[in-house]
C-alpha cells in the first residue's frame, strides 16, 4: 500500500500530514528531504529553534514555503526546495521529477537511480570510516 498510517521518524523532519496524523505516502519522504537538504546547505534548520510538538506543528501551519527556503541559496537548490517544502502533499514534486531538475543534473544525478547510486557509495563511505575509527 503506498498510503500509511504509521507513526515513526524524528517529528521535526515529519511532514505536515504526519504530524497531522493523517495518511501519507511518499510525498512526505519530500518534505523531510527538502528539510534535510536546506539544513545541510545553511547548517541551521529552516524551521528555527522548536522546543515543542505544538511549536513544531504551529511553526509547520505558520510559515510559507518561501521563508522556509534561505535566501542565500543557489537559485537551482531554492527550485528544488520549493518544490519539496510544499504544505499539500499533492503540490510536492515527485522524485522522479525532483532528481531531473538542474540542481541534481549539476550534481551528476539524472535520475533515481543516480541518486540511489550516489546515496548508497556516500553511506558504505561513512560505515567504513566509523569502522576505521572503532579499530
Amino acid at each position: 500500500d503506498a498510503m500509511s498510517e504509521t507513526v515513526v521518524g524524528t517529528a521535526r523532519y515529519m511532514s505536515p500530514e504526519r504530524l497531522s496524523r493523517k495518511r501519507y505516502g511518499p510525498s512526505s519522504d519530500i518534505w523531510s528531504l527538502g528539510l534535510v537538504l536546506a539544513e545541510c546547505a545553511t547548517g541551521r534548520s529552516p524551521l528555527g529553534r522548536i522546543n515543542s510538538m505544538v511549536e513544531l506543528v504551529l511553526t509547520i501551519e505558520e510559515t510559507s514555503v518561501e521563508d522556509l527556503i534561505a535566501p542565500e541559496l543557489s537559485k537551482g537548490l531554492r527550485e528544488v526546495l520549493f518544490g519539496c517544502l510544499q504544505s499539500s502533499p499533492e503540490r510536492r514534486m515527485p522524485a522522479k521529477i525532483l532528481v531531473k531538475s538542474p540542481w541534481f543534473g549539476s550534481h551528476g544525478i539524472a535520475g533515481v537511480g543516480d541518486a540511489s547510486k550516489l546515496m548508497q557509495s556516500y553511506l558504505l563511505d561513512r560505515i567504513s570510516d566509523q569502522e576505521n575509527k572503532l579499530s
